[in-house]
């Protein structure tokens, strides 16, 4: 019994040495910026901004997918349609 007793004891006093965190674990993630790493540098930031307009022509729009948002847009009562003079943005 005192042989368990020593036992658990040295273990309990050698749990307490031991650390339960380390900084190892305390890494940033490699797959991704923090927002002030991508809007401090100007590099990341228009690599940011590009990657968002990437699919701005995707939809076959030629250049005019926003020009609905501006006052160039006209309504002509053709089933919901929307025309547009051409506006480049």
């Amino acid at each position: 019994m005192k042989k368990h007793i020593l036992l658990c004891a040295a273990l309990a006093l050698s749990s307490f040495g031991l650390p339960s965190c380390s900084d190892i674990l305390d890494q940033k993630p490699l797959d991704s910026y923090t927002d002030t790493a991508v809007w401090g540098d100007l590099s990341l930031a228009e690599s940011f901004l590009n990657y968002c307009y990437l699919r701005v022509e995707a939809e076959n729009t030629n250049g005019v997918m926003f020009c609905n948002y501006t006052d160039e847009t006209y309504h002509m009562h053709d089933y919901g349609t929307i025309y547009t003079r051409p506006c480049f943005m």
